[in-house]
């Protein structure tokens, strides 16, 4: 099971000590990870980099603690420059026409998608991420073509 903490504090719903109990709490029910925050924000770094000090000091094990960031090259450089410690990266990109169109105002293509989370996953790969979870957004509206051609670049 793995629990999207970072949904809870983009609504403002905690603040970074009730993450941490958050994840101390679910750590102890066995949930196998927590999507803990957004390492590209600054204003995250610290509640991150301690979340990771505590996994470091044994306090959150096994939990994996898994940043969410854009699939971008640029997003994952930015990870690492404001939490170098991160080891667990959670990429997400719009795969869905509709979503493609929307987000990037007609400005990409499927094959720049594609591009887009390759870079994104060896920038990834480069920096050690020990896992990598690739997201395809609106997978449901997606051609299936597309997604399964999606699904072997993030493989």
């Amino acid at each position: 099971m793995a629990v999207a903490n970072s949904v809870a504090g983009a609504m403002g719903i905690t603040d970074g000590g009730q993450d941490a109990y958050i994840n101390t709490t679910i750590n102890g029910m066995g949930v196998y990870q927590s999507e803990f925050g957004f390492p590209t924000t600054r204003h995250e770094s610290h509640y991150l980099q301690a979340n990771l000090k505590l996994a470091e000091m044994g306090i959150l094990q096994p939990i994996r603690l898994g940043g969410w960031i854009r699939a971008t090259a640029e997003d994952v450089e930015r990870a690492y420059s404001l939490v170098p410690s991160i080891k667990d990266l959670n990429l997400s990109i719009s795969t869905s026409h509709q979503m493609i169109t929307g987000k990037f105002q007609g400005t990409k293509s499927e094959e720049n998608i594609l591009m887009m989370a390759a870079e994104a996953i060896d920038a990834a790969k480069s920096h050690g991420t020990e896992t990598i979870g690739v997201n395809a957004e609106d997978a449901s509206r997606t051609d299936t073509d597309f997604l399964l051609r999606f699904a072997s670049v993030a493989k």
